[in-house]
Order: C-alpha cells, then sequence, then structure tokens
C-alpha cells in the first residue's frame, strides 16, 4: 500500500473506522501491481476515499503511465469513489511539474470531484516550514463554499497565524516563468 502510516492516524483522528490498504507494488515481479490494485478499487465500497501519491511514488519511485491512470479513473468513476491525491514530489519525478501533475489534471477532464493535499518539504527543500496546499475540486459551488468554511475553522484553530516566508518563495518560484 501506498499510505503512510501517519494518513491512517490522520484518517482515524477525523473518525473514519474502515481504512483498508491497497496493493501497490509486485515485489516478485519488480513492478506496479496494477491489476491488483484495480481488483481491490473494484471490491472497495462504493463511495469510499481513495488516496493516490502521485509523482516519484515513495518507496518505490514507480508511478502509474496515464493509460494506467486512465484504468484507475474508469474503475474509480464506476464505483463512485472519491480521488484523495497526496503529493509531495511534483517535479521530482520526471522533471516536469506539468507531466507530474498529469493524473490530477485527468480526473479533473473526467469531471470527479476530489481533494489534491500538496507538500513542498521535498521539492523546494522547505521541510521545517510545513508549506503545503489543499486543493478541492467540486462541482457545485454551494458544496464548496460550505466545504471552504470548514477548512478555514480547521486551519484558525490548527495554526492561527502560519509562517509566511516557505508559502512566499513558493509562490515566487510557481509564478515566475523564469523558473
Amino acid at each position: 500500500s501506498p499510505a503512510w502510516k501517519t494518513h491512517t492516524i490522520a484518517f482515524r483522528a477525523a473518525g473514519f473506522t474502515d481504512i483498508f490498504e491497497y496493493h501497490y507494488w509486485d515485489d516478485v515481479n519488480v513492478c506496479l501491481s496494477i491489476q491488483q490494485w484495480l481488483e481491490d478499487l473494484e471490491n472497495a465500497p462504493e463511495h469510499s476515499i481513495v488516496v493516490f501519491h502521485i509523482a516519484a511514488h515513495w518507496p518505490t519511485a514507480t508511478d502509474p503511465v496515464p493509460t494506467e491512470w486512465k484504468q484507475i479513473a474508469e474503475v474509480m468513476k464506476r464505483k463512485t469513489h472519491f480521488p484523495f491525491f497526496y503529493v509531495t514530489a511534483q517535479g521530482l519525478a520526471s522533471g516536469d511539474l506539468n507531466k507530474d501533475a498529469w493524473p490530477i489534471r485527468h480526473f479533473v477532464t473526467e469531471r470527479f470531484e476530489l481533494f489534491c493535499a500538496q507538500s513542498f518539504s521535498k521539492n523546494f527543500g522547505l521541510y521545517n516550514d510545513r508549506v503545503g496546499s489543499l486543493t478541492i475540486v467540486s462541482r457545485d459551488n454551494h458544496t464548496l463554499v460550505r466545504i471552504r468554511s470548514q477548512m478555514e475553522i480547521a486551519a484558525r484553530f490548527t495554526w492561527l497565524n502560519p509562517p509566511r516566508y516557505g508559502a512566499r518563495i513558493v509562490a515566487t518560484v510557481l509564478n515566475n516563468p523564469a523558473f
């Protein structure tokens, strides 16, 4: 399973009780276990939240190729699963931020609602600054407003005044075509 143990702890703390892992890696053939992964998604209860790591998957450094992501999206759509992307190394897998973001963009193009949590610790070397973002894709503006309201409450409770320097570095680099 690609999930960090901290993710399981966080989901349990949020009240989730039915947490399952899916197959990701085939140790025998030393490759992505795509068929077993797809079977696990098929067998998961409908409306499951599925956490995906993209771009330089740890510890295998192996990511699904676009044709495999399309298969994953087909199963996710059929089972009405909710994708939750976790991105920690965008740009480090292929050297191209856009190429590494392809799975997320594909799911958006396929009209999924989704969450994308992104950390800038690895790709910007900002480990102690805890810089990241949560992108929420919703097809319903009313739902998006309600989600934002809850996220603002959680953010105020968690950080009150988060550090700004790391966020400024990330914003400067990502908004400057020279980089």
